[in-house]
């Protein structure tokens, strides 16, 4: 019984210890020399699991010191030459374009940690950062191009390029990215890690072409490596 107690007494005195000491670096952080600055302008880049490559750009207001919100304009997809599918219909040959090509809007909150580490003048100052949010794909259908040629040997000239477009591509997906900060006085850079349930097919993977179902890899959760860079203004 009385080792409960003992038990019990020090877990009360560990998190009151534990919330003094976070209370003591919020103060820390928030010196009276230091501006607050409501403002940053953000570009991101992402490599990405699901596609190779994405860039964010876009702006954050704090109207707190920790807490924010943002708003950023994103596009990504795969690095290389145009990918293209082919199939047969009938004595026709089609040529599809199925390369890899997304944008969207992103909306999020914006959690900045108290500072952990600073050095010796204060003008670099290590943190945590977090940026939790919904991404809104556009367009939501997107559309394919293809063109049409006999499949007969022989030198063809190919018909007009035509298009296919999607439907019942989604039309939000959630996202999390947490990350470590450096802070160089009024420039911060971040690295970080971002998961997503976002599907970067989502906008063309419901196409048919002339009866022909296009072919994509199949769903599965984004998890990737950001790399930030911030202007507070």
């Amino acid at each position: 019984m009385h080792q409960m107690s003992w038990s019990h007494h020090l877990t009360a005195r560990l998190a009151a210890l534990a919330t003094m000491t976070w209370f003591a670096l919020i103060a820390v952080s928030q010196t009276a020399d230091e501006p607050v600055r409501h403002w940053q302008g953000f570009v991101e880049t992402s490599f990405h699991n699901t596609m190779d490559l994405s860039f964010e750009f876009g702006i954050k207001y704090f109207p707190i010191k920790f807490v924010g919100v943002g708003v950023g304009i994103g596009i990504g997809g795969d690095i290389g030459e145009l990918q293209s599918t082919t199939f047969e219909v009938g004595d026709m040959q089609v040529i599809a374009d199925d390369g890899l090509g997304v944008t969207w809007f992103g909306t999020g909150l914006q959690l900045q940690s108290p500072i952990l580490w600073r050095n010796g003048d204060g003008d670099v100052k290590l943190s945590l950062k977090a940026d939790a949010g919904i991404r809104l794909p556009f367009p939501k259908n997107d559309k394919i191009s293809y063109y049409v040629v006999p499949k007969a040997a022989g030198t063809w000239e190919s018909g007009p390029m035509q298009f296919e477009r999607n439907h019942g591509g989604a039309s939000c997906f959630l996202y999390f990215k947490p990350a470590v900060a450096l802070d160089i006085n009024r420039c911060q850079i971040w690295l970080g890690y971002l998961w997503s349930n976002m599907d970067p097919y989502s906008g063309v993977r419901n196409v048919t072409i002339m009866g022909h179902p296009m072919t994509f890899p199949h769903k599965k959760t984004m998890h990737g490596l950001t790399f930030g860079l911030g202007i507070r203004f």
